[in-house]
């Protein structure tokens, strides 16, 4: 009977349920489809990481460009809005996270691998819960009516004590008056009056007490036989609670460390996804300037080039002028050799004017390429 009463405490202060319907959200986070990233996801974070999560300036255009441009933006930009929303339900609610990149990339890098175990770890709580539930529910129906039938038991054998006693208490108490009453009389006459009275109260204590073993011995079997019910339906409660207790811890430490992730997460992801929307609408003027980033060295090597050109063209202009200085004071104005030496000057004069044209032009594509690349990168979140 300690056993039993010692069980009632146990289960009645056993928190287990209990402390599983608080992990509701959370289980709930890791049942949903959704909670699956796309595909290519770790990738395409690192690129994110790598073009904007150190510096307020976009980095590496390029990389977020292609991002941009492949079919795993939009997946992302879903998953990352659902997942922000998502998570706030379950992150720190105590206060705003502080957002430092060191520990967002940790939290990145180790994101798949606590998602994967939060999702584990759920899958095999719920598990448990399905299986021990209906189970849990059977031990206790029988714990509860063994307890019941017990408590029947004893109000019933506590009345019957009750009467017992009291018929008893009334025979008793009848002899108590006989003899007060004829207390006057001869002492043989009182005597056999008080024998009488004694006598009585032994016949009625002997008939209560035949009766009352009788049921006693009924009463007392099924009252050990009800404590043993008791007993196995209370074991089979606590191995029951052990069960799911114990996946219930394993998913609360797996829920603590992805909490702590999922705040980092949460901190970077308020910041990224607005910054991404603002990349997807502004994208022909990362395109522009990524093409011109691209053109700009292109666009410098062919001016340098010009550069040489004109400076070789230049050369030789100067050194066809000083030949015809020196011929000039030889030979005669009109002779062949000094015709050819003109020609030979004016070509070079065309070829220096050439030059200079094409080293304009690209000094001018060069500058506009510049100006538009300034322009682009200041309309850029």
């Amino acid at each position: 009977q300690k056993e039993v009463l010692l069980s009632e405490f146990s289960v009645s202060e056993d928190r287990t349920w209990e402390e599983a319907l608080k992990l509701q959200h959370l289980l709930a986070l890791a049942a949903k489809p959704d909670f699956m990233p796309p595909a290519c996801f770790q990738q395409a974070m690192e690129t994110c990481v790598a073009c904007l999560l150190h510096t307020p300036q976009l980095m590496q255009p390029a990389q977020m460009l292609e991002l941009l441009d492949s079919p795993d933006a939009g997946p992302l930009l879903q998953y990352l809005s659902w997942l922000e929303e998502a998570l706030k339900e379950v992150a720190n609610s105590s206060g705003r996270t502080v957002l430092v990149p060191q520990r967002a990339r940790g939290a990145l890098k180790s994101w798949p691998a606590e998602r994967s175990l939060l999702h584990q770890s759920a899958a095999a709580l719920c598990e448990a819960i399905m299986v021990q539930g209906p189970q849990h529910l059977r031990h206790a129906q029988a714990w509860n009516e063994a307890l019941q039938k017990r408590q029947a038991i004893q109000k019933d054998q506590t009345e019957a004590c009750q009467r017992a006693a009291q018929e008893l208490h009334k025979t008793a108490s009848f002899c108590l008056e006989q003899v007060d009453e004829h207390c006057g009389m001869e002492w043989p006459k009182l005597g056999r009056l008080t024998q009488e009275s004694l006598q009585r109260v032994q016949q009625v204590a002997g008939d209560l007490l035949k009766k009352q073993k009788d049921c006693w011995s009924h009463s007392l079997e099924d009252y050990e036989a009800l404590n043993t019910k008791a007993s196995n339906s209370r074991a089979a409660l606590q191995e029951v609670r052990r069960q799911v207790r114990r996946h219930e811890q394993a998913f609360i430490q797996a829920a603590q460390r992805f909490t702590e992730v999922a705040n980092q997460l949460v901190a970077w992801t308020s910041v990224l996804v607005p910054k991404l929307r603002l990349l997807e609408a502004q994208r022909s003027s990362l395109r522009c300037a990524v093409e011109l980033r691209q053109k700009l060295p292109n666009l410098e090597r062919e001016h340098l080039h010009a550069e040489d050109e004109l400076d070789t063209a230049q050369t030789e202009l100067r050194k066809q002028k000083r030949r015809l200085q020196a011929s000039s004071s030889r030979r005669r104005p009109a002779s062949p050799a000094a015709t050819a030496g003109y020609v030979l000057e004016q070509q070079c004069e065309l070829r220096v004017a050439h030059a200079q044209k094409r080293v304009d032009d690209l000094h001018e594509q060069l500058r506009d390429a510049e100006r538009r690349l300034h322009e682009a990168e200041q309309s850029l979140p």
